[in-house]
């Protein structure tokens, strides 16, 4: 993942055990169901977001 702003996309990856930096950070996860995973990744992005306001 990247973030060209004031996300720290760090925080998603290490959620899904992966890691990086706050502007460039990456995590690998086997599945079988995509369109799941995806949206994890959405509530979690979207959770991450309302601890900044």
């Amino acid at each position: 993942m990247r973030s060209k702003d004031w996300f720290d996309v760090s925080k998603v990856a290490v959620h899904f055990g992966g890691g990086g930096h706050p502007r460039a950070a990456g995590f690998s996860k086997e599945t079988d169901n995509l369109e799941k995973l995806e949206k994890e990744v959405v509530e979690t992005i979207m959770s991450l977001m309302e601890s900044y306001k």
